[in-house]
């Protein structure tokens, strides 16, 4: 199965890639407005695929039991509140008016306390309830998130199998998370199925939806595996998809008035992003300036492409290269190119230095695992993000202990790759304003 999706992973990247630069290259013009929507439906089956492809390989860990647990302390307020905003669009395409309901107790007490679990699977399964009830509401629509939960004083979350409890009691509660939606309904034989991975599902919800079933899989392995419960009820109209499950309880710290309030996410996400770019340009300012003082006159004269961020692609498929090449070229970042990690390292023994190294796994002569590791060695602080159609547990620790920064699975979509280039400081500018900063 590694080998069948590595295969199928690689070349599906450069699709993705290929047609999120064509959409980026025609968003300017009115005459191309119909095949911009052909793109972008082209794009939500990507995604639809990709979602798939993701699913499989989770179930997979799961089966294995390479799942690790993580015990994150979280803001499950702000979580709500940050996966409403990232389905605002679609809401408001389709026209469908989301109602949150946090009855009083569960207000108070998350209001006040943070939850300890693993936030990425709450994310995920949470997100999975919502993004799917949103696919097969009819416009116009409406979905309800219902939110209720009950303190469970001194007792710890001894039925948390996932997590390892302190011997310390703490404070706990027993939450209850439900969204609701008035699209069509789900027969009681398919209700019976929905959540196992092996299940042939011919309902409508599943056909409008789009959606593989997995993902409410994956959702109930990760349920269960904390003391939990997940389910369904349906009707001939409308849905509910709910879980229980216990979590720890911490108190939130009093802030004094220069910190960022708990509840804060969005603020959270505009303050560090605004503190990191004005970092960043005081730091070009800086290295701008030294440079002016050192011989003045001479930034006049430097072209736009001394001003710009450089990348390394480190990839063995050519068809990657060319188009991620041509999609970072389109973003007006300098891009290198390595088909093997040797290469990679002797650029760097050659005096390179990049602001960041795009890493693959699979290549000849040398891999991405050694690669990541002979640069580390050399001293070589340059963020490296492993880029891979290798989804296992295994691959990601492996680079992992070989020295990455992050790891990113393929297809990589170039929505996605511009979010990653901005969370290292590689950000696109136009040549006419890298020369007057410059000038500045």
């Amino acid at each position: 199965m590694a080998y069948v999706f590595h295969n199928i992973r690689v070349p599906f990247n450069a699709i993705v890639l290929g047609l999120g630069h064509m959409r980026a290259s025609a968003s300017g013009d009115d005459s191309s407005s119909g095949e911009l929507d052909l793109v972008q439906l082209m794009l939500d089956c990507a995604e639809t695929m990709t979602n798939v492809l993701d699913d499989v390989t989770d179930m997979g860990n799961w089966e294995e039991g390479r799942i690790e647990l993580h015990r994150d302390v979280f803001d499950l307020l702000a979580v709500v509140k940050f996966l409403a905003w990232g389905l605002k669009d679609l809401l408001e395409q389709k026209q469908i008016s989301l109602n949150i309901d946090i009855d009083p107790v569960a207000s108070k007490i998350l209001k006040s306390h943070n939850i300890v679990g693993d936030k990425h699977r709450t994310v995920q399964t949470l997100g999975n309830f919502l993004s799917n009830a949103v696919k097969f509401t009819p416009t116009g629509g409406k979905l309800d998130l219902e939110i209720k939960c009950q303190e469970l004083d001194g007792v710890p979350v001894s039925n948390s199998k996932g997590f390892e409890t302190d011997e310390l009691e703490h404070k706990s509660l027993e939450l209850f998370i439900a969204v609701n939606d008035s699209g069509a309904g789900i027969s009681l034989d398919d209700q019976d199925r929905l959540f196992e991975a092996d299940s042939f599902i011919s309902s409508p919800w599943v056909q409008k939806a789009g959606v593989s079933g997995l993902g409410l899989s994956v959702a109930k392995r990760f349920i269960e595996q904390i003391g939990g419960q997940i389910g369904v009820r349906s009707r001939d109209q409308g849905s509910t998809f709910f879980f229980s499950a216990p979590f720890q309880l911490v108190p939130i710290q009093k802030r004094t008035n220069s910190s960022v309030p708990a509840s804060g996410i969005f603020y959270n996400m505009r303050s560090t992003d605004s503190v990191s770019k004005e970092k960043r340009k005081l730091e070009r300012l800086s290295d701008l300036d030294a440079q002016l003082k050192c011989s003045p006159g001479a930034v006049l004269q430097q072209d736009a492409s001394q001003c710009r961020r450089k990348v390394l692609l480190v990839e063995d498929t050519r068809i990657n290269r060319i188009i991620l090449r041509k999609v970072l070229q389109n973003l007006n970042l300098q891009c290198d190119e390595a088909e093997n990690g040797q290469i990679a390292v002797d650029l760097h023994r050659q005096g390179k230095s990049y602001d960041l190294v795009l890493m693959d796994k699979e290549m000849p002569v040398m891999d991405g695992h050694e690669a990541t590791r002979a640069l580390r060695m050399m001293g070589v602080k340059t963020p490296i993000v492993a880029l891979t159609g290798n989804a296992l547990q295994s691959d990601k620790e492996l680079f992992f202990e070989a020295g990455v920064n992050e790891f990113q699975t393929k297809p990589l979509s170039r929505d996605k790759l511009i979010q990653l280039l901005a969370r290292y400081g590689v950000e696109s500018s136009s040549p006419p304003v890298a020369l007057q900063l410059c000038r500045e």
